[in-house]
C-alpha cells in the first residue's frame, strides 16, 4: 500500500517537473521571440520623433518666413502712409491750380456749350470746398473735367441753341402764331403739342437754330430754316455772316454731327490771324 503510494507519488511528481520545464521552455522561447520585435518597435518610435521633429523645424521655417513678408508688408505701408501724407498736402494747391486752368480756359475758348461747363466748373469749387469729401474723391473730379474738357478739342459736335445775336426769334414767331413760317416747329415738338403739351410746356426746348463746334478749331451757327448761317470770329469777339458756299458746308457738317450723314471730311470756317 506504500509502495503503491509511494510510486504514484513519484509519477506525480515527474509529471509536475515536466510540466514546470515546459513551461520554462516555452517562456524562453517566447523572451527570444520578444527581442528582435522590441528593437523594431523602438526604431520605429525613433524614426517618428526624427520625423515629428523635421516637421516642427519645417512649421517653423515656414512660420519665420511668413512673419517676415508680414513685417516687410507692414514697412511698405507704413512707407505708403508717410508718402501719401506728403501727397495730400500738395493736392489742395495744385486742385487750386486745376480750377484757375478750367476756368482760364473756358472764358478763352470759342463760346460752345459755356452754361454747362461753367456748372461743371461750379460743381468741382463746391467739391473741393468740402470737408467731407476726400482728396482723392476731389483730383477724381477734377481729372473728370479735364477729360471732358480734352475731349471737345476732338470732336465734331451738333446743338441746338438761339440765335447768338437776336436770340429768341423763333419763340417769339411761335407765340405770335404758332402756324407761321418763323416758327415751324420740329416733328417731335408737334407730336408733344398733339399729345396735350403747351407752347408754355415746351418753350425751353424752342431753339432758333443749331450751332456746329468743329473740335475747339471753329464755331458756326445756322437758323433752322438756314436764313442764317455765321461763325465766330476769335480776334475780333463777333459772329460773322456767312456766303452760300460756306453755309452749305456748315449745313453738311450739321447734318454728318448728327448722325443723319454717312462721316466725311468737312469744311470749317476757320478764322487765320494775318
Amino acid at each position: 500500500m506504500h509502495a503503491e503510494n509511494w510510486r504514484t507519488g513519484l509519477v506525480n511528481t515527474h509529471s509536475a517537473i515536466t510540466t514546470i520545464f515546459k513551461a520554462a521552455l516555452l517562456t524562453g522561447v517566447a523572451s527570444a521571440v520578444s527581442l528582435p520585435v522590441l528593437a523594431q518597435t523602438a526604431e520605429d518610435n525613433y524614426a517618428e520623433l526624427l520625423q515629428r521633429i523635421e516637421n516642427a523645424q519645417l512649421t517653423i521655417t515656414q512660420r519665420e518666413a511668413f512673419i517676415a513678408t508680414q513685417e516687410a508688408t507692414i514697412a511698405s505701408l507704413e512707407q505708403q502712409i508717410k508718402d501719401s501724407k506728403a501727397t495730400i498736402a500738395t493736392i489742395g494747391p495744385m486742385l487750386d491750380k486745376m480750377v484757375a486752368a478750367i476756368d482760364s480756359e473756358i472764358n478763352k475758348d470759342i463760346p460752345f456749350l459755356k452754361g454747362p461747363r461753367f456748372q461743371r466748373l461750379d460743381k468741382l469749387k463746391t467739391d473741393i470746398a468740402d470737408p467731407t469729401r476726400t482728396p482723392g474723391d476731389k483730383m477724381r473730379s477734377a481729372l473728370l473735367i479735364y477729360d471732358i474738357e480734352v475731349g471737345y478739342g476732338q470732336s465734331l459736335e451738333a446743338y441746338g441753341g438761339n440765335n447768338p445775336i437776336a436770340p429768341g426769334t423763333r419763340l417769339a414767331a411761335c407765340e405770335a402764331d404758332i402756324n407761321a413760317a418763323g416758327c415751324a416747329l420740329p416733328k417731335p415738338l408737334t407730336d408733344k403739342m398733339a399729345a396735350g403739351a403747351t407752347l408754355r410746356d415746351i418753350r425751353g426746348e424752342v431753339f432758333d437754330g443749331s450751332y456746329l463746334r468743329y473740335g475747339r478749331l471753329a464755331l458756326a451757327y445756322q437758323q433752322f430754316d438756314g436764313s442764317v448761317t455765321m461763325r465766330y470770329d476769335p480776334e475780333s469777339s463777333e459772329w460773322v455772316e456767312l456766303g452760300s458756299a460756306q453755309a452749305l458746308e456748315v449745313e453738311r457738317g450739321l447734318r454728318t454731327a448728327r448722325g443723319e450723314a454717312a462721316p466725311t471730311v468737312v469744311n470749317a470756317p476757320v478764322y487765320i490771324s494775318n
